[in-house]
């Protein structure tokens, strides 16, 4: 593999200057993209459902409270400060997600493969990523 000591452009692929905010070929922003956007969407918590504990990943947030997103389907406000623990779970697929869409799509690629055993339909994780990308 080639080793790159300067920057490139993302969307040509020309060189550029590393105190360059824009590329002079095509116009493209080639600021280096941040090495990890935090969000609290795609977090998973453990909620407690009669008897059980359940995964629920945060889609999203809605007038003041979380939006979880249940094993199985439904949907389930809760506010912020109620919110359950963190799940401790292994990257799905040996790397962890850089942002709050990435992590849902992680998970989507992970029950869609079978590599995990989680129980979230792919649908309902790609359409929170991509509503969340669209904020």
């Amino acid at each position: 593999m080639l080793a790159v000591r300067s920057g490139f452009c993302r969307a040509c692929g020309r060189d550029h200057d590393d105190g360059d905010v824009r590329c002079s070929h095509c116009g493209w922003d080639v600021v280096p993209l941040p090495a990890q956007a935090f969000g609290a969407v795609g977090v998973v918590h453990s909620v407690r459902r009669g008897l059980r504990r359940r995964l629920a990943v945060r889609v999203g947030d809605h007038e003041g409270q979380a939006v979880l997103l249940v094993e199985g389907g439904d949907r389930q406000s809760v506010p912020h400060d109620a919110l359950p623990d963190v799940a401790k779970l292994a990257p799905t697929n040996g790397y962890s997600a850089r942002s709050s869409p990435g992590r849902l799509l992680q998970l989507a690629a992970g029950v869609s493969s079978g590599a995990t055993k989680y129980k979230w339909q792919p649908a309902d994780l790609h359409a929170a990523a991509v509503a969340v990308a669209g904020d």
